[in-house]
This record gives C-alpha cells, sequence and structure tokens, in this order.
C-alpha cells in the first residue's frame, strides 16, 4: 500500500495595517513581599491597548481590531546586548482574526513606551503596521512592528 506523502506548507508573509482610532495605558506597580511574583522586591505590570479597523488584506479589510502591547525589560536588554540573549525569539506577537473578532497581542521593550506614548498623545502616531506570516487558520505570528504617522502601501 503507498502512502501519502504530507506535503511541506510554504509560508508566505503579509502586512497588516492598522488606523488606530484609540488607547489606553494601564500601570501597576507594588511590593513583591511573598515573591508570588518572582523574584525581587517589586512587581510591576505595564500594558498600552489601542483599537483601530485592519486596512489589508482584503480579507479582513474593515474589521475591528484589539491591540496589546505587554513591554517586556529583558527585550530592552537583548536589543542593547545581542550576544547576550540567551534565546531566540520566533515572533514579537501573535494576530488572530476569527469571525468578526480580531486581536493581536504582542511584546515591545521598555525603554521606547515614552517615546510612544507622547507620539500617541501628539498624534504623530497614526497607524500600526504588523509585518509576519500570512493568515492561516486565522492566526499569525508576527515578527515586527512599525508605529507609524501614515500608511503608504507603496513601502511593502
Amino acid at each position: 500500500m503507498s502512502r501519502k506523502r504530507k506535503q511541506r506548507t510554504v509560508l508566505s508573509y503579509d502586512h497588516y495595517p492598522v488606523r488606530i482610532h484609540g488607547w489606553e495605558v494601564d500601570y501597576d506597580l507594588s511590593l513583591n513581599t511573598n515573591g508570588i511574583f518572582g523574584e525581587g522586591p517589586y512587581w510591576e505590570y505595564f500594558s498600552l491597548k489601542l483599537k483601530g479597523e485592519l486596512l489589508r488584506p482584503r480579507k479582513i479589510k474593515g474589521r475591528e481590531i484589539q491591540i496589546t502591547f505587554l513591554p517586556d525589560r529583558t527585550m530592552d536588554d537583548a536589543i542593547a546586548n545581542s550576544k547576550s540573549a540567551t534565546w531566540k525569539p520566533e515572533a514579537v506577537g501573535s494576530l488572530t482574526s476569527r469571525g468578526k473578532r480580531s486581536e493581536f497581542i504582542g511584546s515591545l521593550p521598555m525603554q521606547p513606551i515614552a517615546s510612544i506614548l507622547t507620539a500617541l498623545q501628539s498624534g504623530k502616531i497614526q497607524y500600526v503596521i504588523f509585518r509576519g506570516e500570512a493568515l492561516q487558520y486565522g492566526s499569525a505570528s508576527i515578527r515586527g512592528v512599525t508605529f507609524s504617522k501614515e500608511d503608504d502601501p507603496e513601502d511593502y
């Protein structure tokens, strides 16, 4: 009996520009007295949440998207001292778009957050552009994120 060989899926890549309609920030700093949050005397939580509209690709164009960035201080060290990083990241986040619901959750280094917030406040950032795998079964690994004042399809 002959076996069918499983074909390998060839990954394709896409861009997902989002027009930002609103944003908010959550921050919490607490003492870590009983150590339930790991090592160290403090625990902090920070999130940047954006709401927007997907502009491309065609099959998800016009959908509302909830975007959550969770800053990660270890990324600052890995960027500043790339040789000291002990892991190889596979993505900066994940995009999910099923039915009418679209979401992104991902990481950012903590260092540029103040600049990003200032630019959002002043209207100098109006778009977020995700770069990553093409959606497959409603999900895509995102390998890059750009904050921009303009969306120019000629750029990608």
